[in-house]
């Protein structure tokens, strides 16, 4: 998927835009956006522009790829997928990104390894007191941030892509969610069903074999008892970012044939 920047225009108006915004003054953290390139906050002491962004670039784009919960994959250029690197539990808020990013900004840390030197300027160190190594991207002589991450080495490549959580009522008692797991060609091909069964507080947890986008065979992982304290929306979201590590090795297996 081709990486959709700011344009050469816009990062004119965003700079336009922070060099009179009331985010300058102490004690203006962020305002409501609407738009790709509006301003939501700009950082206390350095003045780094945190734009809302979008799928490509900005806010958006650190939150939706690099927070703690997120089921986000780069694709390799051997077709597998890699996990994106993600922030802390307890981090990955505003406040974080915006004093990782003031630690990290300074000419000490600018980054050789710059693949788009046309394009970005690019620091790497550390910016709190995990130890954790992150990268920052400014688009080029400009305090406009475009990504922040942690920089996470030997993370392990899968053959298939994790996806977010989807689901639907089977009845008014009965929710079926399904997490599905993608091919290279962006095809369905396994997925790990969770059968909700409201008024029994009971889950059955199964692995969906597809083939042509219809399920032609399930391999039962069990069930277990749930107390739904919380609305069936929380629970979905738990399931959505729930360790499922071990029920993908029993996918590994069936790819590899070890498991009919």
């Amino acid at each position: 998927m081709e990486e959709l920047i700011l344009t050469p225009e816009e990062i004119k108006l965003v700079t336009s835009k922070a060099s009179v915004s009331i985010l300058n003054n102490p004690g203006f953290v962020g305002q409501f956006t609407k738009h790709k390139t509006d301003i939501f906050s700009i950082s206390p002491f350095k003045k780094l522009i945190f734009i809302q962004g979008d799928n490509f670039t900005g806010l958006n784009h650190i939150n939706m790829r690099h927070r703690f919960f997120t089921n986000a994959h780069s694709k390799m250029a051997d077709n597998s997928f890699v996990a994106t690197s993600r922030f802390g539990k307890d981090s990955g808020k505003l406040f974080d990104y915006q004093k990782i990013s003031e630690a990290l900004y300074d000419p000490r840390n600018i980054d050789p390894k710059n693949n788009k030197p046309d394009l970005f300027d690019v620091f790497k160190g550390k910016g709190d007191d995990t130890g954790t190594d992150y990268r920052l991207i400014l688009y080029k002589d400009t305090k406009i941030v475009h990504t922040l991450f942690p920089i996470e080495k030997n993370k392990s490549k899968k053959k298939f892509e994790k996806t977010d959580i989807v689901t639907h009522w089977h009845d008014f008692n009965t929710l079926i969610a399904i997490i599905p797991y993608f091919d290279a060609d962006q095809v369905i091909r396994y997925g790990i069903g969770v059968t909700c069964v409201v008024s029994e507080q009971i889950e059955r947890w199964e692995i969906l074999i597809y083939e042509d986008g219809k399920v032609t065979k399930q391999v039962k992982l069990g069930e277990q008892k749930v107390n739904y304290i919380f609305d069936i929306g929380t629970r979905v979201q738990q399931i959505n970012f729930a360790d499922v590590s071990k029920f993908e090795a029993i996918i590994d297996k069936i790819e590899q044939g070890e498991i009919s």
